[in-house]
């Protein structure tokens, strides 16, 4: 898995990225397997050197549609409606996600 993230890293050189803190109480085997994931990636963006973002779920949604409870066709409308793109009718929750807490990211950099 490292191995290919930081191809990713080093081909594309990211000025900034975003995590997003894992928080579940579901199952604590998931959150385990999060925090492996996020560790190796961490690690990965400090080896090289790069810029990261960490932020609670709640916090990018509150900043994209006003609510921090916000449900993901919440978030896809307002994401849409934000970045004014030419997307598909119908986009993934994990690229709905993606898209927001990029632009998160991006508007907190932009006003630090």
């Amino acid at each position: 898995m490292g191995e290919e993230i930081e191809k990713i890293l080093k081909k594309y050189k990211p000025e900034l990225t975003a995590i997003e803190k894992v928080f579940t109480k579901i199952n604590p085997r998931d959150a385990i397997k999060l925090g492996e994931y996020k560790g190796v990636i961490i690690y990965l963006l400090e080896k090289n050197k790069l810029r990261y973002i960490e932020t609670l779920s709640s916090n990018w949604k509150k900043a994209i549609t006003g609510s921090g409870r916000a449900k993901n066709y919440q978030v896809e409308f307002m994401i849409k409606n934000l970045l004014k793109g030419n997307f598909k009718e119908k986009i993934s929750e994990h690229e709905v996600d993606a898209l927001s807490l990029a632009y998160f990211a991006l508007s907190r950099c932009i006003t630090e």
